[in-house]
């Protein structure tokens, strides 16, 4: 029986697939309007789109009112800052970052800072010095994934200082959950570019979430919140999956009934 204290959060890792057409979104649904009707049946989404460039503030705006006042977003933190040289330098940059997301808020629930698999344990005093100049403007989260921050004690002393420290999934590891926690995020990534079409699950992921929901449960802290984000590259289909995850937990099915408006289009 799964934990009823803990507070569950499970989406997508991005929303706008072309292969999510007829599939997940009726063919009625225009593009603009996807975020709105995903928001009617997950509660998440972990933006990748931010990682690539930083958004104009007025797009951030349209996100935050295209969905309901319960509804979080995750947004990237820019490779700009996260992936190029000078990690302690990139204050000014992901200040700047903040500002833009700033009409997203209260709905922003965490920035993903993603480090680069070459960057090991050399680069956690820049790191902390970065966080020194931010950590008060963003909710942070931080992803590692060179083998020398798992050897030492690098990662406790970030979370000892408040910052979330992802765990994952990818095709040839799983980082595990560090300390208990209060705030849990887990990224279920699989092997990236591992299914030509992303319209249906293609791999049997059943005992793996189980797996991680048992790890969940025994790292969390009482009443918990926990984010759970899904890459179609995980079993071929992120939304499928993410339903999946919610059965597991004991959240309620909000598949669109076959002729309700929602499988239909929301604007009809």
């Amino acid at each position: 029986m799964p934990r009823s204290d803990l507070v569950w959060r499970i989406g997508s890792i991005s929303f706008a697939y072309k292969d999510w057409r007829g599939v997940f979104y009726p063919p009625t649904v225009k593009p603009r309007e996807y975020l709105t009707y995903y928001a009617r049946q997950f509660d998440t989404i972990e933006l990748d789109t931010t990682f690539h460039a930083v958004p104009p503030a007025e797009r951030a705006a349209k996100w935050a009112e295209a969905v309901g006042s319960d509804f979080r977003f995750i947004a990237k933190i820019p490779k700009v800052i996260s992936h190029e040289p000078g990690l302690e330098s990139k204050g000014p940059q992901l200040i700047d970052f903040a500002e833009k997301l700033r009409p997203m808020r209260p709905k922003l629930a965490l920035t993903l800072l993603q480090l680069p698999p070459t960057s090991g344990v050399e680069v956690a005093g820049p790191l902390n010095r970065l966080l020194d100049q931010v950590q008060h403007l963003l909710p942070i989260a931080v992803e590692v994934r060179h083998r020398t921050w798992f050897e030492g004690r690098a990662l406790q002393a970030l979370h000892d200082r408040g910052v979330t420290i992802v765990a994952s999934d990818y095709k040839d590891r799983a980082q595990p959950i560090v300390g208990v926690r209060s705030l849990v995020y887990v990224r279920l990534i699989g092997e990236h570019e591992r299914f030509l079409i992303k319209d249906h699950e293609q791999m049997d992921v059943q005992e793996r979430l189980q797996w991680w929901v048992q790890q969940i449960e025994a790292k969390a802290a009482p009443n918990a919140t926990v984010f759970a984000t899904v890459s179609n590259d995980y079993a071929g289909h992120s939304p499928a999956t993410v339903r999946r995850l919610r059965k597991i937990v004991g959240l309620p099915d909000t598949t669109p009934k076959p002729g309700s408006p929602e499988a239909q289009s929301l604007f009809e």
